[in-house]
Parts: structure tokens; sequence; C-alpha cells
């Protein structure tokens, strides 16, 4: 976890179990023992933590927090910046957080690097971006009970420079949602299930709300799966919108259903393998539609439009806006 010297960061830990990776360091690593904390998971640690980062933090030297091996029991950590250089975090233990918390936090910060993390059975969402730039999120391993309310993988929200990578990602919510304010988002060779996908939105909560732009999910899995890929909105008036988002490469294994995709094979759960329910008053337009190929378990696949405005082309399982379906516009196929 880095901090930019002209950038305040609030790296918020209600942590489950974190591994960072290591980097080159002009000081000795910050060792979180050193400062009282005991890794047998019950006595509280948060103090020394708090004492581990906040030294570093005031140095003009690049540094390391060291977590040793062992478990250790924090309540809610809150790490602030400005610092005065980057600062490192390797974690080669278990952060145990009490049962009513769970979320790791990345608050307007700039310059991050998060991989290797493994976290297991947050209580909420497992590690949120927002109002920060130039985020590298890579290796991980996030789980939760399938039947896990709000226990999101990967939430961005208010941030510009995203990139997520080579995550396996299981939980009872969306594995990645990309909220308000989303832009410049790059995610591949990410496997999502069990799940709800990877979502845009919801958006349109508010009237003045920022929209989402230069989106690209590729080479990734979805398996067992509520939803694909989504783009979903309130029906309400907002400034928001969602514009230049490209779904590619995917593989679908038995997904209820997905949808706005372009080039992707698989299984879909349900009869309708692809829908796009999109608004009487601002339609859809600019879909691009090109070598897909859903089968149905039990049957033919078919598809849903409405209000939804593009063209198709190469091989397309569902056949595009089916006869079955009462459509306001078919797409053209080329």
């Amino acid at each position: 976890m880095a901090s930019n010297k002209s950038f305040p960061c609030a790296i918020i830990l209600f942590s489950s179990i974190v591994f960072l990776i290591n980097s080159s360091n002009a000081m000795p690593p910050f060792n979180v023992q050193r400062y009282g904390a005991r890794g047998y998971g019950k006595t509280d640690s948060t103090e020394p933590f708090l004492t581990a980062w906040s030294l570093p933090c005031g140095s003009e030297a690049q540094a390391m927090v060291y977590i040793p091996h062992g478990t250790y029991l924090v309540r809610n950590l809150v790490f602030s910046g400005p610092c005065k250089n980057i600062i490192t975090f390797k974690i080669d233990g278990k952060l145990v957080a009490p049962k009513t918390t769970g979320s790791i936090s990345f608050s307007w910060c700039n310059n991050v690097l998060l991989s290797g993390l493994t976290s297991l059975n947050s209580q909420n969402i497992h590690v949120t971006v927002h109002h920060s730039s130039n985020v590298r999120i890579q290796n991980i391993r996030i789980r939760a009970p399938t039947r896990s309310p709000n226990t999101d993988g990967i939430i961005v929200q208010s941030s510009s420079g995203v990139t997520i990578s080579r995550g396996v990602i299981g939980t009872g919510d969306d594995c990645i949602a990309l909220n308000q304010g989303s832009v410049n988002i790059w995610i591949e060779r990410v496997h999502c299930g069990p799940g709800h996908g990877i979502s845009i939105g919801s958006l349109g909560d508010h009237a003045d709300e920022e929209g989402v732009k230069n989106v690209t999910v590729t080479n990734s899995v979805f398996t067992k799966t509520r939803n694909g890929v989504r783009i979903k909105s309130w029906a309400r008036p907002s400034s928001g919108f969602v514009r230049n988002v490209v779904f590619r490469n995917l593989v679908m294994r038995n997904v209820d259903k997905w949808s706005d995709i372009c080039k992707h094979k698989g299984t879909s759960r349900t009869p309708i393998a692809v829908k796009l329910d999109c608004s009487g008053s601002h339609h859809c337009t600019g879909i691009r539609l090109k070598n897909i190929n859903l089968t149905y378990m039990k049957g033919s696949t078919t598809s849903f439009c409405k209000n939804a405005h593009g063209r198709a082309s190469g091989v397309v399982v569902p056949m595009n806006c089916s006869s079955k379906f009462e459509c306001d516009e078919a797409f053209g196929l080329n």
C-alpha cells in the first residue's frame, strides 16, 4: 500500500486474512511485534499496528511495515496520511477482525499496489476503492459464503486508472462492482463465482451523479454466477451515464443471465441468455455483439431486447432480439 506525497491517504483495515508483497526499502522494517503486537489471536493489537504505521509515515525515507507469522486480533484500523514517502506493508501473518466488521478500504489514495491478498468471510465488502487513482489489484483471492448478502469482492467508485487482474473471487454478491465515477478501468483474468458477476452500477441513485466510462472486462471466467456481466441503473432522472464499455473474451459456465456482451462463449442456466432491457426515454445505443455462442443445458437459448440499438456480427447464438419477445428495435446484422 503506498501513499503519494501530494495526496492524503486513509487505508482502513477491517480485514480478515491479508498478504501483501514486499518491495525494496531504505529503512529496516517496522515490525508490529516491536511495538507490542502479539500473534496469538487473543490480544488486541490495534494500537501496535497504528504505531508501526505512524512512525514510518513521518519519515522521509521509504519504509516497510511488517506483520510476521502469527494471528493478530485487530479492531478497525485507519492508516491516515499524507505520508512523506512510500510505505509498503508485508503481511506474513493473519489479521482477524471482530465478527461485526470486515473490509479493506482505500480512500483518497494515489499509486497503490495491492498484491497477493487473501480475504476470507468478510462481514461486508472485502475491498473498496474510492476517490483514488492509479490503483493496481492483482493476484487476489476473495471468498465468502454464497448466501452472504452484501459481501461484494471489490467495489470501485469515484476513482480512475484502476486495474484488477489475476483474481479468484467468490462471494454472496458482486465479484466486482463499478459505481459512479469509475473511469479508465481494466479488469482481466478474473475467475468469478459464485456470486452476482461483474456489474456496472447500480447507477442513478442521485440526480447529480458522475458517469462511468472507459471500462474493459476481458479474458475472464464466470462459473455458476447469478449474472455474467451487466450494467444496471435505476429508472429515474440523473446526470449519470455509461460510455465506452467493452466486454470481450469471456467464458460463461452455467450462468443465469448476462448482457451487453462482445465475443463470448459458454452455457446459460436459464433460457434467456442475453437480456438488454433499456429505458424507453433513454435508449441504449452503440451496442456491438460479436461472436457469441451461449447454450442452454435444457434446450435452446433466447434473447430479450428492449429499447436497445446496435449491430451484431459473426456468429451470434442466441440470435439477437428473438421473435418470441416484443422488441422496440432489432439489431442490424452485418
